[in-house]
């Protein structure tokens, strides 16, 4: 004779399986969506085809971004370290400083194998930053929300020995691709 199991003696696969989904509508999953940091939604793209489709629409993203605008102003610290020849950096590290008074928090940090030069100025726009190496072609894009760095393609470089990349950003408003035009020497000869 087969015992048979109580309810809390199934496998926890089979009670999940049984369990009814919830079904939440669009509106207010996104309402609920905005509210939470990046970090969050980030990890919770991965609960169901239906939220991460939300979180990557960009119609959640456009919202997304001025929801974050309206929130308390914080500023992103990027250091420049004063280096001894062969003026290379071998990472590139990003603090949040919330102001007020408050310690700096480091936010970001990336190590790179073939090393950074000193950089110019960083560029932002929509919560992108833009980092262009001082004397070479190497651009980097950071992401301070999902803590991305990525190194563009290298682009021409600059033939002014000593010169200073020069670079834009920006957002293409009709087709919300952002990007960062390279200004070479020649333009202005």
């Amino acid at each position: 004779m087969q015992r048979r199991r109580a309810r809390g003696d199934e496998p926890a696969a089979k009670r999940q399986h049984k369990a009814e989904a919830i079904d939440i509508p669009h509106d207010v999953l996104e309402q609920v969506l905005l509210q939470l940091p990046v970090k969050s939604l980030m990890r919770f793209k991965s609960v169901c085809k239906s939220w991460r489709d939300t979180i990557a629409s960009p119609h959640f993203e456009r919202c997304q971004l001025q929801v974050s605008r309206a929130r308390r102003p914080s500023m992103l610290v990027l250091p420049l370290w004063v280096m001894a020849p062969p003026f290379r950096m071998d990472r590139i590290m990003f603090f949040a400083y919330p102001g007020y008074g408050a310690a700096a928090e480091l936010m970001h940090e990336k190590a790179w194998s073939t090393g950074i030069g000193s950089f110019g100025r960083p560029l932002h726009c929509d919560g992108l930053i833009v980092v262009a190496a001082a004397l070479s072609s190497q651009i980097f894009v950071c992401n301070p929300a999902t803590k991305e760095l990525v190194a563009l393609p290298a682009g021409s470089p600059d033939y002014c020995y000593g010169c200073h990349q020069k670079i834009g950003f920006g957002v293409d408003p009709s087709t919300l691709v952002h990007m960062s035009p390279t200004i070479t020497q020649s333009l202005f000869q």
